[in-house]
């Protein structure tokens, strides 16, 4: 009967199906060799194996590989070291409000359009939320920032 110890699944590490060729009785011992390629990226890889007959029928423990792709260790004293001399950058300060209103004092290059009021609720009255809400006084963020523009 025709016996491969084969790999049945985990992580490819091209090994090479080998060939069981003398016969191992019941207790007794058996040993072979598998070929295996680590990967070049480093990390962890496992990839396990079974004994198969010739009709494809499965038997035994499953066996595993499991190894640690490194990178190679590079040596300290072949890397000549070089002393780099690093500037302090240039310190920037930024004021927004004081942008923002450079920004609306220049002329605008298009046309003003005065907004209408939005008339996504077609006609409908405002909700109790919405009463609710302008009544509490609260503003949203964008609301804020321009009050606070309008008011510099």
């Amino acid at each position: 009967m025709d016996t491969l110890f084969i790999q049945t699944n985990g992580d490819n590490m091209n090994s090479v199906p080998v060939h069981v060729t003398a016969e191992v009785k019941k207790d007794s011992e058996y040993t072979w060799e598998v070929e295996l390629t680590a990967p070049e990226k480093e990390g962890r890889y496992q990839c396990y194996f079974r004994m198969v007959t010739g009709n494809n029928y499965r038997f035994g423990h499953k066996v595993w590989a499991d190894i640690f792709v490194q990178a190679p260790q590079v040596a300290e004293a072949s890397i000549p070291k070089e002393e780099v001399k690093v500037e302090e950058p240039e310190k920037m300060e930024c004021d927004f409000i004081k942008e923002a209103k450079a920004e609306a004092d220049k002329p605008a290059d298009y046309p003003v359009i005065e907004a209408e009021e939005s008339a996504d609720k077609a006609g409908a009255e405002d909700s109790a939320l919405d009463v609710s809400i302008r009544s509490s006084g609260l503003v949203t963020p964008k609301e804020l920032y321009n009050n606070k523009i309008e008011d510099s």
